[in-house]
């Protein structure tokens, strides 16, 4: 019987001590290392355009055991850098999958920071909050439209955003390579009454937010679009002066429509809208341009246009 046990544990040692030299010297053989990425040039340009493979043109990815596996190459991710240049992270993968990793630095010849659009003058009724964000929309070159990523933050305390008056806030968004935009912006809250939608003049501009590149021209009247106090519209005249404003349309003339199909009730004269400006267009930066139009009976209205030189 003692003979019976002691073979079955010699059986069981000799399994045992088999079973660990085979999995150590699978273990042993194992593949750790993966692939060796290399690539012809550390700095490249290119477009926008360009599809991925091109930008992985004069790259390689080579393992010890399973050789050429540059099919395995992707461009894992691509981040904008303060400098507007970005860093590619290619990476590879051998059959063991070992993952390997390298970067380099693109330039893109094309590349333009994000743009936003303020599609209406900033001025709302109490309790409008919500309104903010669906005037301002966000293009990128790259990824196209990402108004949907917009964010809005209040500048002060929240006690402070309380009533009548012009508030600060700052509109951020981010594409998909990291690089972010923000713009700070004012936006003005009234109290809606009878008074306010029939006296009142809201200043309308051809366009809210201007993008100028460095050391270009800039005339701030060249952007004002018209004037509408209650439910009548003026249209800026060049030909007549600030006393002749906001007069009817001559008898006879046929009344014309607006884009957004308002009928033209009369004309009025640049020089009825004052503007403040600091625009520096030889310094980039963001700046602010006050249009206001005060009525002959005293009522005045403001817009405020923001532009962006580059």
């Amino acid at each position: 019987m003692k003979k019976i046990r002691r073979l079955v544990l010699l059986i069981f040692m000799v399994t045992c001590i088999a079973f660990a030299l085979f999995t150590g010297g699978r273990f042993l053989k194992r593949d750790t290392e993966g692939p060796k990425i290399t690539m012809d040039k550390e700095k490249i340009t290119a477009s926008i355009e360009d599809t991925d493979q091109t930008l992985m043109k004069g790259v390689k990815a080579v393992d010890d055991k399973d050789k050429d596996v540059s099919d395995s190459l992707i461009i894992e991710s691509m981040k904008m850098g303060e400098d507007g240049k970005a860093t590619l992270v290619y990476a590879a993968f051998d059959k063991s999958n070992n993952v390997a990793k390298a970067s380099r630095t693109v330039e893109f010849k094309d590349y333009t920071p994000i743009h936003f659009s303020i599609t209406q003058p900033l001025r709302f009724p109490l309790g409008s909050d919500s309104q903010i964000l669906k005037s301002i929309t966000a293009t990128d070159c790259m990824d196209g439209d990402i108004t949907n990523r917009i964010k809005l933050t209040k500048k002060n305390d929240e006690s402070d955003y309380k009533g009548e008056g012009i508030y600060d806030y700052e509109v951020s968004v981010t594409n998909n390579m990291g690089d972010k935009a923000i713009l700070p912006i004012s936006v003005e809250f009234y109290a809606d009454s009878y008074e306010e939608r029939l006296f009142h003049p809201n200043i309308y501009l051809k366009q809210y937010i201007l993008y100028l590149e460095k050391g270009s021209s800039f005339q701030p009247k060249d952007y004002l679009d018209s004037v509408e106090i209650g439910d009548k519209l003026y249209v800026f005249d060049e030909n007549i002066s600030a006393e002749e404003s906001m007069t009817e349309m001559p008898q006879g003339e046929t009344a014309s429509l607006t884009q957004d199909g308002k009928q033209i009730y009369g004309v009025i004269s640049y020089d009825a809208v004052k503007y403040q400006s600091n625009v520096k267009t030889k310094e980039p930066g963001v700046y602010t341009v006050e249009f206001s139009c005060t009525t002959k009976d005293k009522y005045t209205g403001a817009v405020q246009m923001i532009v962006i030189v580059e």
